[in-house]
């Protein structure tokens, strides 16, 4: 399988460098980082396929880093204002990379070499769309031209290499890749051709060989019949008053039985009696992924599959990310997603969170914190990742009084609108969600209670991570005031401002105090709406809106 990744002048990607696991990655990332480019280039380099079609047929301008393209322009422009100091600047390249698994397995010994970017002996291939020689002298002419705004990829060729140095064909690669876009844009066109290519890649051979034969049968009888007989005498009749009278060419329609037509352009597939294009996308994707992960009959398969939440409800989104988790043994699965209950369910080890100038795997989390996220798979930990700044707090209370104080203190404005992301989960949690901003140095403030004892729930509980700087907790060490309730009540004049608003104008402070704590959110929500009155905040969360 695949462990590493390179991609070199490729759309997003100028160069990247991605080691993956051999059996589930999920990459995420915010839009435009470059997800669907890797999924492309693999699909691409395995394949030489790109939206169903041969890449040669394909191949633009595009297809190049907007970088590249620029220096490439800039570089031409220099040569024609002085020719006599520049020579044509080198048409760029693209260039991707697959190392696979060091193995024993004689097929992949043949791809073994050392002509790779690393120079490094290894198991892989590459695939390279580059300029052809072939057409120098046309290239010279095309750089004098003033207009330049592209690279001319008319002049390119495409090529496939082992690292031993051999030249060869996606054929020759020991393995089945399956692109998946749940999207649709990449099998809008031939949703039919490409399901039926799955279900082919699942017939052995001697399955495949039945229904072609079955397939011409079919069609040379249609040749046979008696009313496609008449009809062809008919034509030939017609014929007779355009043509020579002693023309021996006949006329004929009939079912092309030739070698370059298959079975799978013809036969459809029914689903219920509908036709396969016809049904749901979110079914049509369930039956791709199905059929191409239960593919094992002569190739490895690489599973790539974009967004699968995408078209699907709920339930059948869960029974489709269990169905993959059962069927994925054995094949490598590539997954984007923006989906937390995806993220969670296949294991938050196997992320891979690409942001636009690097990336970052997940593995380094214990597998506690793994364990504990797969169990809650609706936590919005997805969210959390994606996040620049975060104020962790532990619940719906806590969440409105820090927002109100936030936009007292700001002018009305939500963190959102700062890009400041508020959380309320559960106080057990909070390492939790700490040890992922550690692995991923995501600013995070957790605002908590004391619980009557800072030593022990404040400065022992988070030892180990205010060693960080990006990580702050911020509590106060009252022990009187060991929860929210407390802390606001007593703060400056906000007793009265309370009995106001909670219409509770009769009540002593103790009894205030007590009926917050009963009714946690409903308290946190009357001061949120308030809008007149001006409360002062405990300093613990001034500290973390500061």
């Amino acid at each position: 399988m695949i462990e590493r990744i390179i991609i070199k002048n490729y759309k997003h990607f100028q160069y990247l460098d991605l080691h993956v696991k051999e059996d589930m990655n999920i990459l995420i990332g915010d839009n435009g980082t470059g997800k669907s480019t890797i999924f492309e280039a693999i699909h691409l380099a395995l394949t030489g396929v790109i939206r169903n079609r041969p890449v040669y047929q394909e191949i633009n301008p595009f297809f190049f880093n907007k970088c590249i393209t620029n220096d490439f322009i800039g570089n031409a422009q220099k040569c024609r204002e002085d020719q006599l100091e520049h020579v044509p600047p080198s048409p760029p390249s693209i260039h991707i990379e697959l190392y696979l698994t060091n193995t024993t397995d004689q097929d992949l010994n043949k791809f073994r070499g050392s002509e790779n970017m690393e120079s490094k002996d290894c198991i892989g291939l590459s695939f390279n769309i580059e300029f052809d020689k072939k057409y120098e002298d046309e290239y010279e002419e095309y750089i004098q031209n003033e207009e330049i705004s592209l690279i001319p990829t008319e002049f390119y060729m495409m090529e496939w290499k082992t690292f031993g140095g051999h030249i060869i064909t996606p054929r020759a690669i020991p393995f089945k890749s399956y692109l998946i876009d749940s999207n649709g844009s990449a099998f809008s066109n031939l949703p039919q051709k490409h399901f039926m290519g799955i279900i082919d890649n699942t017939l052995d051979k001697k399955q495949r060989a039945n229904l072609a034969v079955l397939y011409r049968e079919y069609k040379e009888q249609f040749s046979r019949h008696e009313e496609v007989i008449k009809l062809n005498d008919s034509l030939n009749e017609k014929k007779q008053g355009s043509f020579s009278q002693d023309d021996p060419k006949k006329l004929a329609l009939s079912l092309d039985v030739s070698r370059n037509t298959s079975w799978e352009t013809a036969v459809n597939a029914y689903i219920d009696n509908i036709p396969f294009e016809n049904i749901g996308t979110g079914a049509q994707n369930m039956l791709k992924t199905i059929y191409a992960v239960q593919n094992r009959k002569e190739k490895q398969t690489i599973l790539l599959m974009e967004e699968p939440e995408n078209h699907l409800s709920f339930t059948n989104m869960r029974q489709l990310v269990t169905r993959l988790s059962e069927l994925s043994e054995g094949q490598q699965v590539f997954v984007s997603t923006h989906d937390s209950y995806i993220l969670n369910k296949l294991h938050l080890d196997n992320l891979i969170l690409l942001s636009s100038t690097e990336n970052s795997a997940m593995d380094q989390l214990s597998e506690d914190t793994v364990s504990y996220f797969q169990k809650l798979p609706n936590y919005n930990t997805l969210r959390f990742i994606l996040s620049k700044k975060v104020i962790l707090v532990e619940g719906p209370a806590d969440e409105l009084i820090v927002t109100k104080c936030y936009m007292d203190n700001n002018g009305g404005k939500v963190p959102l609108d700062d890009g400041i992301d508020i959380f309320s989960v559960n106080g057990l949690s909070f390492k939790r969600f700490l040890d992922i901003a550690i692995l991923l140095e995501i600013k995070t403030f957790v605002v908590t209670d004391n619980d009557g004892n800072y030593e022990d729930n404040i400065e022992q509980k988070y030892k180990g991570y205010k060693d960080h700087s990006f990580i702050h907790i911020c509590s106060d060490s009252n022990y009187r005031l060991k929860t929210l309730e407390p802390q606001f009540l007593y703060k400056g004049s906000n007793f009265e401002k309370l009995k106001n608003i909670l219409n509770r104008s009769e009540s002593s402070i103790e009894e205030l105090e007590k009926y917050m704590e009963t009714n946690k959110t409903d308290w946190a929500l009357s001061v949120f709406l308030d809008t007149t009155e001006k409360f002062e905040y405990p300093e613990y969360i001034i500290d973390a809106i500061r």
